[in-house]
Order: C-alpha cells, then structure tokens, then sequence
C-alpha cells in the first residue's frame, strides 16, 4: 500500500531531513501492493461506504464473507440478516459468515475455504483484540493476504478498522493498550469513534512511542477509503490524520471530511511541508477560503469533552 511511502516520508522529516524526504516521496516505487480497504470508524456504516465496498469486491459478482468474531452469539444473526438483504436485491452474487473464536479453528482448512473464492471480506465491530487474537498467525490470515493480492477489498468497522494496522490499539482511555493488527495498512495507527469519544490524546499517545507511524483518527459516521495511491472520505463526521508534537514542534493535524479526496504522495509532501515550516493550520491540498472546520481544533483538544463510553467495547 502507499501508506508506506508516507511512512516513510514522515520518518525521514522528523529527522529534518526535508528535502531527501521529498525526494523519498518522489522516487518510490509504483506499488505496494493490490488490493482495496474500506475502514469505517463506528456506530453506523455510511451508504456510500457501503456502496462503494460492494462495487470494488465485483458488484453483482461479488462473494462476501463477513466475519462476525467480535460480536456475541445472540448478536449474530441480526447481523447475518442484514448482510443477506443484499441477495434480496440482486446486488451481490454470495454472502457468507465465518464466527469462530478458536485459534485452532481459525486455521482449520474447512473453515478458510470460502475465503479462497472470497472477493470481499468485512470485519463487524466490537473488540478487536478477539480478531487478532484469534487470527494472526493462521491459514485464516494467509487468505486475508491472499484476497489483497488478487485485488479483492477488505472492509470493516469500529474493531473491524483498528485491526487494519500493525501497531493496534487494543483499548484503553488515554493511554493505550498496545498489541499486533493485521497489519494491511503500513505505517499508520487507526483509532475508531475518534471525535465522538475524544480519542485524541489516547492516539497521540501511542504516535510518542512509535514516531515513524503517523495516526488515523476515524470518527463514527465516517470511512476512509483506500484504492492503490488514491484515498477518499465519505460519511457524516471527519477522519484525522495526526502527528504527535515535539520539543521543537508542535502538534500536527490535517482533517479530511465526506467528499475529499487525496493522492497519497501529495498527502505526504503536505505534511513534510507541515514539518519544515512548522505551521499547524489546518488545510488541504488546495486553497480553501472560510473553511468552517478548522473550528473544531484548537491545541491539543481537538474537540470538547465527551463521557467516554468504555463500557462499550473499544
């Protein structure tokens, strides 16, 4: 994925190192990999997530899997009836479900071979921690990389995004429980229900200790979307891209919100741009005049305080 040249980039601008960071940027290689992701932040799955999510796994064509492993037993068929409404309409040609908790399961062949004819597979949310838990290391996680690969997509939601990434928040208030995610999306940390939960500090937080990452914060009602270099946002709320402050710098926050767009080299030039000068204005990559979000910064505390709700799961 892209996401690794931008890794990259932001590795070699906190060592000032600007202009052989643009460089960097400038000269790496055409791909990292194939294949599509589509990470929504919590709460409700925007339409056009959704939508989009069935186009690139083939449309009418598309054989889904939905892997239900964080939710309860007695939450699994709401969901599995949900996911069905889409062969009432014709929409998709299959949709299976796979729910397991068993490690030994999970890397059963009877259980990975819809996955093997899978073009599209969406992670429901819950707790992350059981998705990696019971997956890495498994002939379930090889097909995963396997569906990337022949370009299929892979989506998910609230626990089903923040396993995407290597270095995976398992929970915890504003200092994070640290783990291992799949991690499908180089370089980066995601955290779910960004806003709405006042997620700020906690990502922050795990960017201090891991300084070559830079953070992905996805709020509810929110999906970022991934295809080769091109990113996209759509939903009701807004996706952060963050960098963790400095002696020398301060924090550095770019908001992406539904519509936008971004080719990941350029999202990378802006930040080292971001670094080199030191500025911590909010913008895109084109002028925009009056934009009535950078309202909702200010300093560190990105939004006001909300109760944070962790009896959810996270």
């Amino acid at each position: 994925m892209y996401w690794a040249v931008l890794a990259l980039v932001i590795g070699a601008g906190r060592e000032t190192q600007s202009q052989d960071a643009a460089d960097a940027v400038l000269q790496a290689p055409a791909a990292f990999g194939s294949g599509s992701l589509v990470i929504c932040g919590g709460a409700d799955i925007p339409a056009a997530a959704l939508e989009r999510f069935v186009e690139l796994a083939g449309g009418k064509r598309a054989r889904i899997v939905v892997i239900t492993s964080t939710m309860q037993p007695d939450a699994v068929q709401e969901e599995v009836d949900e996911w069905l409404e889409l062969l009432d309409d014709d929409k998709v040609a299959s949709v299976e479900v796979l729910h397991t908790r068993s490690h030994d399961r999970a890397d059963e062949e009877s259980f990975v071979k819809p996955l093997r004819e899978a073009t599209g597979v969406w992670f429901t949310g819950g707790n992350q921690a059981v998705l990696s838990d019971t997956y890495l290391g498994t002939r379930t996680e090889t097909e995963l990389r396997s569906l990337l690969a022949r370009e299929g997509v892979i989506g998910g939601i609230s626990a089903g995004a923040a396993v995407m990434s290597q270095v995976m928040i398992r929970g915890g208030g504003d200092q994070a429980e640290i783990g291992e995610g799949f991690g499908f999306l180089p370089g980066a940390v995601i955290d779910q229900h960004f806003l709405v939960r006042n997620r700020q500090a906690r990502l922050m937080s795990v960017l201090e200790k891991n300084p070559n990452l830079f953070g992905l914060g996805i709020d509810e009602g929110s999906a970022l979307i991934i295809e080769g270099r091109r990113i996209s946002v759509v939903g009701s709320s807004h996706v952060v891209v963050c960098m963790p402050g400095s002696d020398e710098r301060e924090e550095i926050v770019r908001l992406l919100k539904d519509g936008d767009e971004d080719d990941l080299i350029l999202l990378g030039e802006s930040l080292i741009s971001k670094l080199v000068t030191e500025e911590m204005e909010l913008s895109s990559s084109e002028e925009v005049e009056d934009d009535e979000d950078d309202d909702l910064f200010d300093g560190r505390d990105l939004v006001p305080d909300f109760e944070d709700d962790e009896s959810e799961m996270s």
